[in-house]
């Protein structure tokens, strides 16, 4: 993770332009060098709580501008500048946010309480310098900056580029979620953990917790960058699975074998051996027709076995042993609605009254239609194979 050199934070003074006025470590900057950038830290308001990235020769540093209007301030306003400073080679988009929730914090403290403007000011240097160091030796920071406030910034690692998240997409948890500590957490992910249970998917998620929908996602996105929870495809019986060649982990990473043999583990039977568990694996191989998971469940007696056949399935697309085949419908009608018989007509409109025509382009998944138009996998194929001019593709 990249080194943040030093944090900065500068204002503009109406009489003597802008000014350094705190930075960690101190003397980081001379005058000279802040007089080279002073122009893109203390910007236009247009570009207030933008995050603005500027690179000179030896430097890159990552800003954000705050503009407050309000007649505590002479001339009306207030500007100031909060910047992570880097080596001029180094990618800071992990940074961009971090940074931006730094200028933002500083400006909702000086909203309710005068912070800059006032003696909290003298703070400031404290709160630079346990930013810089704290994130620098731990990834995260969590400083008082006056009495009724407190600072909390954590860098995501490189690995924790957010991911997008799908409205049918089930968060399947990775640690025990009860156990996180509240205080760490955020509104919206405090509001979702409840219904966070491997069996509810994004969409019911923001339905029974009355959170909105693109906060959910957000949420859960944000769960999922942590390693704390994994975004899999809605688990269905009649989903379809094949078998990847990373399958060949199991019989080769001792490691690997314990973790899957604890998560699959169901009941008061021993753990199933890692070698049966590739072998339960290997029975999704490519066939004429593709094996459901209804299919495997009529050969292998799973809760036998001690397997819970869920978190199987689970485990295997988290750990890409196994690939979920997409069942794709489009429809073609082959011609007019005039030429077509009474009943095809019938059933032509029945599928016109539940599904939108753009939803059967064959760029939907059918896990996808269910979930926009709230129907079951099971209406849903009935309606669809009753159709004549609705056909499948799979990949």
């Amino acid at each position: 993770m990249p080194v943040i050199e030093a944090v900065l934070y500068s204002e503009f003074n109406v009489t003597l332009g802008p000014q350094l006025v705190f930075q960690s470590p101190p003397d980081f900057f001379s005058k000279e060098q802040f007089g080279n950038v002073d122009k893109y830290l203390i910007s236009k308001p247009e570009l207030a709580g933008k995050v603005l990235t500027v690179r000179t020769e030896r430097h890159r540093l990552v800003s954000c501008p705050i503009h407050i209007i309000g007649d505590r301030y002479p001339r009306n306003y207030l500007l100031f500048n909060v910047a992570a400073v880097f080596a001029a080679d180094v990618d800071v988009a992990p940074f961009e946010p971090v940074v931006r929730k730094l200028a933002l914090a500083l400006r909702s403290v000086e909203l309710e309480t005068g912070y800059i403007v006032g003696e909290g000011k003298s703070h400031l240097q404290r709160v630079l310098d346990s930013v810089r160091w704290e994130l620098n030796h731990s990834g995260r920071v969590d400083v008082p900056i006056d009495l009724a406030n407190t600072l909390r910034l954590q860098i995501p690692s490189a690995r924790e580029v957010c991911p997008q998240v799908e409205l049918q997409e089930v968060p399947v948890p990775l640690v025990d979620l009860k156990a996180l500590p509240r205080e760490h957490l955020d509104w919206a992910i405090t509001e979702i953990l409840p219904y966070i249970d491997g069996a509810n998917y994004a969409k019911a998620i923001a339905e029974r917790s009355e959170v909105h929908i693109a906060i959910v996602l957000k949420a859960l996105s944000c769960l999922a960058a942590r390693r704390l929870v994994a975004m899999v495809p809605a688990f269905q019986f009649h989903s379809l699975y094949l078998v990847t060649r990373e399958v060949g982990r199991l019989l080769v990473d001792a490691e690997f074998q314990r973790q899957c043999e604890h998560f699959t583990h169901f009941g008061s039977q021993p753990c199933l051996g890692a070698p049966a568990l590739f072998e339960l694996y290997c029975s999704f191989t490519p066939r004429d027709t593709y094996w459901t998971v209804a299919d495997f469940l009529e050969r292998h007696n799973c809760p036998k076995l001690g397997v819970d056949v869920r978190r199987f399935i689970y485990f295997g697309v988290i750990h890409r042993l196994l690939r979920k085949v997409a069942r794709h419908p489009i429809r073609d009608t082959g011609g007019a609605l005039e030429d077509m018989k009474e009943a095809d007509i019938e059933s032509f409109e029945r599928v016109e009254d539940k599904v939108p025509a753009q939803l059967l382009e064959g760029n939907h998944t059918t896990d996808q239609i269910c979930c926009d138009v709230e129907i079951s996998f099971r209406q849903l194929g009935e309606l669809l194979d009753s159709d004549p001019y609705t056909h499948f593709f799979y990949r």
